[in-house]
C-alpha cells in the first residue's frame, strides 16, 4: 500500500462516528460472539481472551496489560494465550464452514483492493472506538472474509500502522472530526508522520521545523473571547510544507457551546477541586496507549482511541477551558452482578469555575446495557463532587438528540410488542430490521426512550 493510498484512504474517512455503524457491523459482532460462545464449552479460557480482548460484551476492549492481570500473567504472555485461542478459533471455524459467514466475505470482499479494505477497516475502528484492538479485529474480519493468512496479516498490519500514526508520542496529529461540532471546516483523519495535513486544525499546529505556529498563550494574548459561543477569529499558520494554511485557532470553542448545554448538572452544592494526577490506572503505560504533550498541562497525556484524543485536543486548545485532567477518577461499579471499575476519559474546569466529568462513547454505543450501567456510576460519582456530567460521542449529536430521535410509530410498537412476550434474539431482530427498514440508531434511541436492556454477546434485547 503506498503513501499515497494512505492519503486516499485518510481523506475518505468517515467525518461523524456515527455514520459509520449500521446492523451489518453489529452483524459481525454477534458472529463472533457465536463463535466465542462455541470456544467457551471447551475452553472456557480462551473464550474470555477473546471476548475481553474484542469488548465482545459490550464492554471496552482490554489492552494486552489489563488481559495480562485477569489471568495472572506478563502482557507477551497475555497475547501469547490470546493468538493461540484465535488462532483454535478460526481453525474449527474454517474447516466447518460453520456458522454462515457471507457477513465477512460482503464487508471485506477478496480482491476488494488494499485501500478500500483498510479504508473500511479504519472508518469501523474510529466510529466504534475500538483503537485498542484495531489490528486484531482487523485480522479477524479479513480471515473470516476468506483472505488468506498472509493477505490478513498484511492488511491488518496496515491498520496498525495507521494507529500508531494517530498515537505518535509526542505530537498532536489531526483526527477525523466533524465540521459542525467544530471549527465548520473539514478534516482528515490523522497521516503518518511526515505526511502534509496542513489544511485544517484546531489543534496546537507545528511549522516543518517542529515550532509551535500557535499557542494558548497566543490566543488568549489576541483577545479571543472566553465565551463558549464566541466566534473566534480564522488566521494563516504554516503549514508542514511551509505554505500558508487557512486555520481557525481556537476551533475547540464553537465545540462547548452546544455541548455545554447537553452537560447534566448536580443540584447545588459545592464543586471538588481537580486531582492533581490522573488516577492510577494498570495500565496507563501500557505500549498500545497513544501519548501527546497538552501545553495547557506542560506533560504528556494519554489516551486509548482517536475519538479520546480529539477531546483531549479540544480541551486543550480552548480558552473557555482553565484545566482538565485525563483518566480522573477510578469508578466501581456493579455489572449483573460483576463488580468493575472505570476511567472516564477526563474532566474539565471551565473559566466560569464549573467542572464536569466528560466520558467518550460512540453515540450507538451509549445504548448498550454495560454502557449505560457504567454512565450511571460515572454520573453518580461526578454529582458526588459536584461535577456536571457529559457523554462526549464526538458527533454532531450528543444523548438528547437521541433520546428525542423520531423513530416510526410502527416500529416502536412492534418492538414493544414483542418484548412485552419475552426477549428479542439476534435472528428476530435482524429479520424484523430487514423488513422494517429500522437503523441501528433508532434501535438506540429506543433502548434509552424505554429503558430496554440491550446486550452483546449474544444480543439479546429486554425490558
Amino acid at each position: 500500500m503506498t503513501t499515497s493510498d494512505t492519503r486516499t484512504a485518510r481523506t475518505l474517512l468517515r467525518d461523524d462516528p456515527a455514520d459509520g455503524v449500521d446492523f451489518g457491523l453489529e452483524h459481525v459482532h454477534e458472529v463472533l460472539a457465536g463463535l466465542a460462545a462455541e470456544v467457551a464449552a471447551d475452553r472456557p479460557r480462551d473464550a474470555e481472551l477473546i471476548t475481553c480482548r474484542l469488548g465482545l460484551d459490550g464492554e471496552n476492549p482490554e489492552t494486552l496489560t489489563l488481559l495480562g492481570a485477569r489471568f495472572g500473567v506478563s502482557r507477551d504472555r497475555a497475547r501469547q494465550l490470546y493468538t493461540r485461542a484465535v488462532g483454535a478459533m478460526l481453525r474449527q471455524t474454517l474447516a466447518t464452514g460453520q456458522p454462515d459467514l457471507s457477513v465477512f466475505a460482503q464487508r471485506y470482499p477478496v480482491g476488494h483492493g488494499d485501500e478500500r479494505l483498510v479504508r473500511a477497516l479504519l472508518a469501523e475502528t474510529y466510529a466504534t472506538d475500538g483503537d485498542i484492538a484495531a489490528q486484531d479485529w482487523a485480522y479477524l474480519k479479513l480471515r473470516l472474509a476468506g483472505h488468506d493468512l498472509q493477505d490478513a496479516k498484511r492488511l491488518a498490519g496496515f491498520v496498525f500502522q495507521r494507529i500508531a500514526g494517530w498515537q505518535q508520542k509526542g505530537r498532536w496529529h489531526l483526527l477525523p472530526t466533524s465540521g459542525q461540532d467544530g471549527a465548520g471546516v473539514a478534516r482528515h483523519a490523522p497521516g503518518t508522520a511526515g505526511d502534509a495535513t496542513a489544511d485544517v486544525t484546531d489543534r496546537h499546529t507545528t511549522s516543518a521545523a517542529g515550532d509551535p505556529a500557535i499557542t494558548p498563550a497566543a490566543r488568549r494574548a489576541s483577545g479571543t473571547s472566553a465565551d463558549p459561543s464566541a466566534t473566534v477569529a480564522t488566521r494563516r499558520v504554516p503549514g508542514a510544507d511551509g505554505a500558508a494554511a487557512v486555520t481557525t485557532a481556537d476551533a475547540g470553542d464553537d465545540i462547548w457551546a452546544p455541548w455545554l448545554r447537553r452537560v447534566e448538572w448536580p443540584e447545588g452544592g459545592s464543586s471538588e477541586p481537580l486531582p492533581t494526577l490522573p488516577a492510577g490506572r494498570l495500565d496507563y503505560d501500557d505500549d498500545s496507549r497513544g501519548h501527546m504533550f497538552s501545553e495547557k498541562l506542560g506533560r504528556e497525556v494519554t489516551f486509548d482511541t482517536a475519538l479520546q484524543a480529539r477531546l483531549l485536543r479540544l480541551l486543550d486548545t480552548s480558552p473557555v477551558v482553565e484545566t482538565f485532567r485525563e483518566l480522573p477518577v477510578a469508578v466501581t461499579y456493579d455489572l449483573d452482578g460483576s463488580e468493575r471499575v472505570h476511567y472516564p476519559t477526563a474532566a474539565a474546569t471551565f473559566t466560569d469555575g464549573r467542572t464536569v466529568l466528560i466520558d467518550v462513547s460512540p453515540l450507538a454505543h451509549t445504548a448498550l446495557h454495560p454502557q449505560r450501567t457504567r454512565a450511571a456510576a460515572s454520573r453518580a460519582a461526578a454529582f458526588t463532587r459536584g461535577w456536571g456530567w457529559l457523554t462526549w460521542t464526538g458527533s454532531r449529536q450528543g444523548l438528547p438528540e437521541l433520546l428525542s430521535r423520531k423513530v416510526d410509530t410502527h416500529h416502536e410498537s412492534t418492538l414493544l410488542s414483542r418484548l412485552s412476550q419475552g426477549p428479542l434474539t439476534w435472528p428476530a431482530l435482524d429479520t424484523f430490521r430487514t423488513e422494517s427498514g429500522l437503523t441501528l440508531l433508532d434501535l438506540a434511541a429506543l433502548v434509552h426512550r424505554h429503558d430496554w436492556q440491550w446486550h452483546r454477546g449474544p444480543f439479546r434485547l429486554t425490558r
